[in-house]
């Protein structure tokens, strides 16, 4: 008789049955071969699913471009001799890119990516920018406001050269961050000669902070001009500088900053100056301009009227794209005299006057400006 205390078979045999035999240790191989199996084709395919990333990241916005694999490992991969577009005039050449791979879900996403030595080739023709093959991905009409893109790139020793109606412009740039919000660099631009309207600009060039925050772009830091020249409108200026320190909106629909500037020589419509200083803060959004500055003129000097010092403090303000203008300003002026055409035409005319009775008037008059100009004050 079986002791009721006794175990139950754990594997019970029905009456007229054969015994069953366990099958979980057979399931679990036959899952375990499969899953190896599964990774050992993940491994081989490694370079292909990799590839798929970057080409499908291609594919989705047109762009050609031939690059190699030099190595592939877990949520990482680098490219070499990376072209984009012609290879016989590319838009872009990378020498090596490092891209973090992210998954989601089990998708694929592009993390940060690191380009070394990346070359940008683009053009700037009336008044419109284009980077050839490149303009699908940069200028696409996505249907939301113009913003930054929200990627995480490092560049090191990014350079472009960017051919303009004006003249060739050279940018270098080096930084890491997320584009649109974190992005910390270096901004050099260099415009060795440039050529328009009628003016002839040489030695521009800026070299600043470059950063990002909520989708607002900064650049802080010198705006440098060695010569400008507007032969047919008497504008001449020498070895200008220009402190600035100046942001974007996230949609590019406005600006502001502020800028101290100082400069050599300078003239415009007459007017001339040995030097030129001051600072203004700005703000441009809608079409309209409203700035606020304060400026020194040294060594002025006009046809009717010099002086050692002039400085003037107010407000611009500009409406309808310039349409309107409306300057409101205090001046002050120190050592004013006569001007060398003020005293030519005073000359002149006591000259022309001999014989009558204005000629000793003007001769006076003469006189008492050169008398009181030698430390007079506007």
């Amino acid at each position: 008789m079986a002791d009721a205390q006794s175990e139950p078979s754990e594997d019970p045999v029905l009456p007229g049955a054969a015994p069953r035999r366990r099958r979980w240790p057979r399931v679990l191989g036959v899952l375990g071969v499969t899953l190896l199996l599964a990774l050992a084709a993940a491994w081989l395919s490694r370079e292909r699913i990799a590839g798929n990333v970057i080409e499908g990241e291609l594919r989705r916005y047109g762009v050609p471009a031939t690059y190699t694999v030099e190595s592939i490992a877990p949520g990482r991969q680098v490219l070499t001799d990376v072209v984009v577009g012609d290879p016989r005039r590319p838009d872009l050449t990378i020498e090596r890119a490092e891209v973090a791979v992210r998954y989601r879900f089990g998708t694929p996403q592009l993390g940060r990516i690191t380009l070394v030595r990346p070359r940008l080739y683009g053009t700037w023709r009336g008044g419109r920018p284009s980077f050839g093959t490149l303009d699908k991905v940069l200028f696409r009409d996505t249907g939301e406001p113009p913003g930054l893109p929200e990627l995480d790139v490092r560049l090191v020793d990014g350079r472009a050269l960017i051919e303009s109606d004006w003249g060739p412009l050279g940018v270098k740039l080096d930084g890491a961050g997320r584009i649109d919000s974190g992005f910390a660099g270096v901004l050099a631009v260099a415009a060795p000669a440039l050529d328009g309207g009628g003016c002839a600009a040489r030695r521009a060039s800026l070299y600043g902070k470059l950063a990002t925050k909520n989708g607002n772009p900064r650049i802080e830091g010198p705006l440098r001009l060695g010569r400008l020249d507007c032969r047919a409108r008497g504008i001449a200026l020498r070895d200008a500088a220009i402190a600035l320190d100046a942001s974007l909106d996230a949609k590019f629909a406005s600006a502001q900053g502020e800028a101290r500037w100082n400069s050599g020589a300078i003239a415009a419509a007459g007017l001339r100056a040995n030097g030129l200083s001051g600072s203004t803060r700005a703000t441009w959004r809608d079409g309209a301009l409203t700035a606020r500055f304060a400026l020194a003129a040294r060594g002025l000097a006009h046809p009717q009227a010099r002086a050692a010092l002039l400085t003037a403090e107010g407000t611009l303000r500009a409406r309808q794209r310039f349409a309107a203008l409306d300057l409101q300003a205090d001046l002050e002026g120190n050592g004013v005299r006569m001007g060398a055409g003020l005293d030519r035409a005073l000359a002149e005319a006591a000259r022309g006057t001999d014989g009558t009775l204005l000629a000793p008037l003007v001769r006076q008059a003469r006189a008492a400006l050169a008398r009181e100009s030698r430390a007079s004050s506007l």
